[in-house]
């Protein structure tokens, strides 16, 4: 499903955490703020129209207990696992509607969530999908108390932040697997800016010809 105003208007006043999108919240001002949205909506095709969207009611949180968690194991083992791994740590690549690669994200890490990692807004990813990318919507695969169980499920696989106590640095950088740490290595430094062609638009292709031989540099 595409973005509601609502939901750009969050992303441009609060941001998107773990991404290069800052909040400013303290920049603009709320009129400002919907003036960007109603911009931002003429430059996609991706986003409908004002008043073309679905405002979606979140239900009341099913209780996170044993049984919840048990139900939202097994639902993920059949319908997440092949994309996110049995243990919601994948890590690995997929490609969104343009073809471009993406990282599969750390579903024990909730902070690193673009759109959020309250209970709320994972479930309305899983209810709605994430438009442009590989997520799929489940709105008609799950029932709402399920997708609450997943919703559950996955919460209770997360790990402590960094930054808190007992917490340690476990993300894509500190892979024990060698080939998945250079992966991340070469993909952090941008390596790929300089050692892979760029199309008529003037971006680098992140397709077949990833790191297949660059632009031309005259020293």
């Amino acid at each position: 499903m595409p973005p509601t105003d609502d939901d750009l208007v969050n992303i441009v006043t609060n941001g998107l955490q773990a991404s290069a999108m800052p909040y400013f919240r303290d920049i603009l001002t709320a009129d400002e703020i919907r003036s960007v949205v109603a911009h931002v909506r003429t430059l996609s095709p991706m986003v409908p129209a004002a008043g073309k969207t679905t405002n979606i009611t979140i239900p009341a949180r099913v209780a996170a207990d044993a049984s919840s968690v048990a139900r939202g194991a097994t639902l993920f083992a059949t319908t997440c696992a092949g994309c996110h791994g049995p243990d919601g740590r994948h890590g690995g690549m997929l490609t969104d509607a343009k073809g471009y690669p993406t990282r599969v994200p750390d579903l024990t890490a909730p902070w690193t969530f673009h759109g959020g990692g309250d209970p709320a807004h994972i479930w309305l990813r899983l209810t709605t999908g994430l438009a442009g990318s590989s997520m799929p919507a489940y709105l008609n695969a799950m029932s709402d108390s399920q997708r609450w169980d997943v919703v559950n499920y996955v919460l209770s696989r997360a790990r402590r932040a960094p930054w808190e106590p007992g917490g340690r640095l476990e993300g894509p950088g500190h892979q024990s697997d060698l080939l998945l740490r250079g992966e991340y290595l070469v993909r952090a430094e941008m390596c790929g800016l300089c050692h892979t062609q760029i199309n008529r638009t003037g971006i680098y292709r992140g397709d077949d010809f990833y790191l297949a031989g660059g632009m031309r540099v005259i020293a």
